[in-house]
């Protein structure tokens, strides 16, 4: 909220909610996020569950390729889209009207009878408890998975990502909390993060799976170079009291806020894609598989997967900057001081001269680190009748460091029908133990399409955020030449060299 009043001519072309410079000064950060991230999935259930998801399964557990039929597969390119808050919803609506019907949006104690009737309206949960804001981007670009027998598997991916939000809004700051306030009372802000990166990854894949005595256990890992194009984060430390003063004055009872970011998108005010960090992450994962015997070698009766997800950071050198706000004393930033100000650098300037007496001192440095958005994963699927899965998945974030990127928690129970030309699959998710989500994904052949909520694009429901995902391969057909479809060098014939997978006929 520090450099609001030097954004705040943005506030009113994306909302006009109220004459409460208050309130529109709490709602900036939270629809610049989405609007931001409004392009920007969660776990992408039907890219990673199948056997036939191919490269996409392995950024689930490193060592899923080894379960996939095929001798090959090879990803075309692959999107998801993902963003949810439960801060505050759209009314009775979808993102399929919402597209159609793009007018400025209304609060909802500001509908009157001359309100467009297709105009957004916005509710807000007034709940005591911690909320969040999430958005996250995967791009999967070309990746090539191949398995140089049944018990080793190699790949190579590329991934372009983007991700950020906070799992810490306090109620402290909900709609009625801020409208309702009067001048001069100070409230408690305890500790907060927020943290959103920019980055492309270059990685390896490899898995190796040992017969044990019931069984199979394998394991995998993948490793990423990592590219950072944009970054930020913001950690306040501590409780901050805060209180606002008439003439959009707000002050604050010895702040103590630690942010970096970097600076070329707001020196030049248009989208850079230079590289500003480097660094380097993995992926972990081990999977114990009870084979199907009625059924080839690759598919199982039952199969328990662990993984750890996206451990590493990228350290941003190029176009940095790290600041550091201690103030002593009751800082009192007035929005008239912003007014004139039209350089991030300058705004910067006036918050530290008057919260530390130096234009310059905030400044702590020309690097900083952001964490991938690492979690633990635990998986379980089982093999109810042919061609008909059950499964589960639960994945919990993990915080390496204050400056990591904070992913959803997910707790997910899936039916799927899969066979090598289609599947469907039909997901029911429990997002940051809050949002029960119904999903729905879609492959025919090399096309698979789906979302985790796919209520959000065609339901009526108050909306808090929406999915969407697809993906494009290439992988073995029969046409008459053994060209990734002989026997993989295991223990028993693939299903490729017993002549049960024929292109279908059209």
């Amino acid at each position: 909220m520090v450099f609001v009043n030097y954004f705040k001519y943005k506030i009113n072309n994306i909302i006009p909610m109220t004459n409460c410079s208050c309130i529109k000064n709490a709602f900036f950060s939270l629809f610049l996020f989405i609007n931001i991230f409004s392009t920007a999935a969660q776990e992408q259930l039907g890219l990673r569950i199948e056997r036939y998801s191919g490269t996409g399964s392995v950024f689930l557990n490193p060592a899923n390729t080894l379960n996939n039929p095929l001798r090959w597969d090879l990803n075309l390119v692959g999107v998801g889209v993902y963003a949810s808050t439960n801060y505050a919803s759209f009314q009775n609506t979808n993102v399929i009207r919402l597209a159609k019907n793009v007018e400025q949006p209304v609060l909802f104690n500001q509908v009157t009878s001359s309100t467009s009737p297709t105009a957004p309206i916005i509710s807000f949960n007034e709940s005591k408890k911690l909320k969040y804001v999430d958005g996250l981007l995967t791009t999967h670009g070309p990746a090539l998975n191949f398995k140089i027998n049944d018990d080793i598997g190699l790949g190579l991916f590329t991934n372009l990502r983007a991700a950020g939000g906070t799992h810490r809004i306090t109620a402290a700051v909900n709609f009625d909390a801020i409208d309702k306030r009067p001048y001069r009372q100070y409230f408690e802000f305890p500790s907060s993060q927020f943290s959103a990166m920019v980055w492309s990854e270059i990685g390896l894949n490899y898995a190796q799976r040992f017969e044990i005595d019931n069984g199979f256990l394998a394991i995998g890992a993948n490793l990423k170079y990592l590219q950072g194009y944009q970054g930020i984060y913001l950690n306040t430390i501590g409780t901050i009291q805060s209180s606002q003063f008439p003439k959009d004055t707000f002050s604050f009872i010895a702040p103590k806020v630690q942010f970096g970011f970097t600076n070329d998108i707001l020196a030049t005010q248009a989208l850079q894609t230079k590289v500003n960090g480097r660094g380097f992450g993995f992926d972990l994962g081990m999977q114990y598989i009870l084979p199907d015997e009625d059924a080839d070698e690759t598919d199982h009766k039952l199969s328990l997967g662990f993984t750890f997800l996206d451990l590493g950071r990228v350290r941003f050198k190029q176009n940095a900057e790290e600041h550091f706000i201690d103030a002593t004393k009751i800082y009192e930033p007035s929005g008239t001081e912003f007014k004139g100000i039209k350089t991030y650098e300058a705004a910067i300037a006036q918050v530290s001269k008057k919260a530390l007496g130096d234009p310059k001192k905030s400044l702590q440095g020309n690097t900083f680190n952001i964490g991938l958005p690492s979690a633990i994963s635990l998986q379980a699927d089982y093999k109810i009748y042919k061609y008909n899965y059950v499964g589960g998945i639960w994945t919990q974030r993990i915080l390496t460091s204050k400056t990591t990127l904070q992913r959803p928690n997910l707790l997910a129970v899936h039916y799927r029908f899969e066979h090598r030309w289609g599947a469907t699959m039909l997901p029911i998710s429990l997002v940051n133990y809050k949002q029960l989500q119904l999903g729905f994904a879609l492959r025919l052949a090399y096309l698979t399409i789906g979302s985790d909520n796919v209520t959000s694009l065609f339901g009526q429901r108050n909306l808090y955020g929406s999915d969407f995902y697809f993906a494009l391969k290439f992988n073995p057909f029969k046409i008459g030449l053994d060209f990734g479809q002989g026997n993989t060098g295991g223990r028993k014939s693939s299903i490729f060299s017993r002549n049960k997978v024929k292109c279908p006929t059209f």
